[in-house]
């Protein structure tokens, strides 16, 4: 934690600010350990104790899981904004830079400390964020084992009649069961017609045979996230949603030749996105190929048409190509794969297969 404030506030004395004014939860847990249940703030200041801001309720929590900080406990009936204010105003500080403040609490705090200048700066921390260490990627590979399980669960339970909310609840069970902290983000198990819809959810349409069904799931480890998407038929698949699969499929063994340091993230999706293509399919493939996944399940790098990020050794992304067809259905092959000098780690081992 404190090679990462070092860091932040280095890049912080090089945009002439005095610190880094912290409120986003997953920030505040990177930087300091702290998993915050509600409103708190953590202050990063050159040359002064870093200072962390609670609610009373969550100060022994805060006390336990951090070292190394100055740690304010906000009073039953007392503000935030209050607390903040005094110790900005006792160190001196004259300008902080802020990340994705909320704007209730940037205005207050611009209405409150009117001595001190704010300017909301969001990419130094990505900066940091996007690359994990070896710590970071150990996590990401329990969750990714994780969502392996609910994986293995949606093959055992799906069958015909089964609505898509309870085959996402076996699922579900399953990751939790094997060690799952919560859901990386709402299940999707979307079938037939529906599975056409990249972010399609769960709902009580019953799964019938002859049915595409995408399963797109994430566990949780250490609160760090993984993402994994199979696309299974239930029952014997027509010639062209074979043909489908297989333009899917290779199409990710293609971008996944290029997840390397070094490579353009357009590139990537440029790779996929021509086997689409030339199979008739380009216009069906309506997202970018990936995204970065750690303490969010969206995070930089973005691997996508326009992206002029490089990929570095330690991103964590992931490689989703799709084809979706209204009408027909859709198909997502999606890995979770850590970039190495040595080549793209997959780091979801689900089987591949379709018919079942």
């Amino acid at each position: 934690m404190r090679l990462r404030i070092k860091s932040l506030l280095e890049k912080s004395s090089a945009k002439d600010a005095d610190g880094f004014i912290i409120s986003e939860p997953n920030n505040i847990f990177y930087f300091s350990g702290f998993r915050a249940a509600s409103q708190s703030v953590l202050l990063l200041l050159s040359g002064s104790p870093s200072a962390l801001i609670v609610p009373e309720l969550e100060f022994e929590a805060a006390s336990s899981e951090t070292s190394g900080l100055d740690i304010t406990k906000v009073p039953r009936g007392g503000k935030l904004i209050d607390q903040v204010s005094t110790i900005v105003a006792d160190r001196g500080v004259g300008s902080l830079l802020t990340d994705e403040m909320p704007l209730l609490l940037f205005s207050k705090l611009t209405e409150k400390a009117r001595n001190v200048k704010l300017t909301v700066e969001t990419d130094l921390i990505w900066e940091l964020r996007k690359i994990k260490d070896v710590s970071e990627i150990e996590k990401i590979r329990e969750a990714s084992k994780l969502a392996d399980e609910g994986f293995k669960a949606a093959c055992e339970n799906v069958r015909s009649g089964i609505r898509e909310f309870e085959l996402a609840a076996e699922i579900e069970y399953a990751m939790r069961r094997s060690g799952s902290e919560g859901l990386a983000f709402d299940s999707i198990v979307a079938s037939g017609e529906r599975s056409s819809l990249p972010h399609g959810t769960s709902t009580h349409r019953r799964i019938e045979m002859g049915d595409l069904v995408v399963v797109d799931i994430g566990a949780v480890s250490g609160c760090y996230r993984s993402d994994l998407t199979r696309t299974l038929c239930l029952g014997h698949a027509s010639d062209e949603k074979i043909k489908i699969f297989n333009v899917v499929r290779t199409a990710q063994s293609e971008s996944h030749r290029r997840l390397l340091p070094g490579t353009r993230c357009e590139d990537v999706d440029l790779a996929a996105r021509r086997i689409i293509e030339a199979a008739g399919y380009g216009e069906f493939f309506v997202h970018g190929v990936g995204h970065g996944v750690g303490l969010d399940i969206h995070e930089p790098p973005r691997l996508g048409k326009g992206s002029d990020e490089v990929l570095v050794q330690g991103n964590v992304v992931t490689n989703e190509p799709g084809v979706y067809l209204p009408g027909l259905g859709g198909v997502r092959i999606e890995d979770t794969v850590v970039v190495s000098a040595e080549g793209a780690e997959v780091l979801t081992h689900a089987p591949k297969f379709f018919e079942l």
